[in-house]
């Protein structure tokens, strides 16, 4: 789904979760790439919540949906 979001430009909300805090967050983003660092997935993303770039692990990603 990340993939297909990426490909076609499309806004992903996904729900993320942050190990620091203990806590998911619900993060609304606009793919840009996806990265492969020391073994981990990573999606590279406009954060609309942090109105910035942010990486975000793949494996965190608890769930998400493919706006049209």
């Amino acid at each position: 789904m990340v993939a297909e979001a990426l490909r076609d430009r499309r806004r992903l909300p996904l729900s993320y979760y942050v190990p620091g805090r203990d806590e998911a967050t619900e993060r609304d983003v606009d793919p840009m790439r996806l990265l492969l660092v020391d073994g981990h997935s990573y999606l590279e993303a406009w954060c609309r919540r942090a109105d910035a770039v942010r990486l975000f692990r793949l494996d965190r990603v608890l769930g998400l949906t493919v706006l049209d």
